[in-house]
């Protein structure tokens, strides 16, 4: 008789809403929403999701070379969306395989 092992595959979600930011992110993530809407509505979207991050690091990042890039001060909001996110995003990630059951 062969026994399986059940696995349950759990989707972190970061536990804050994008519009309840930190005071050092929150003037930044409006100057995003000013010179690139579709940014901001992508960053609302993808919220408390693993592809947000996935997504930031993409425009963050380079590769597909050619491309201009961001102003200084955009790239430096959207490094710390990114390391904010990511830190939520991880202590769910984290606490999901902690309390899976087997």
């Amino acid at each position: 008789m062969k026994e399986f092992m059940r696995l349950r595959i759990v989707t972190p979600r970061a536990p804050l809403n994008p519009s309840v930011l930190p005071e050092y992110i929150e003037p930044g993530v409006k100057m995003i929403g000013e010179i690139f809407p579709t940014i901001e509505n992508k960053i609302t979207t993808l919220w408390g999701s693993v592809a947000l991050q996935r997504y930031l690091y993409s425009i963050i990042i380079d590769h597909r070379g050619g491309r201009r890039g961001f102003p200084k001060q955009i790239v430096i909001v959207l490094l710390r969306i990114h390391r904010y996110h990511g830190k939520l995003v991880s202590d769910e990630h984290r606490n999901a395989w902690i309390n899976a059951s087997y």
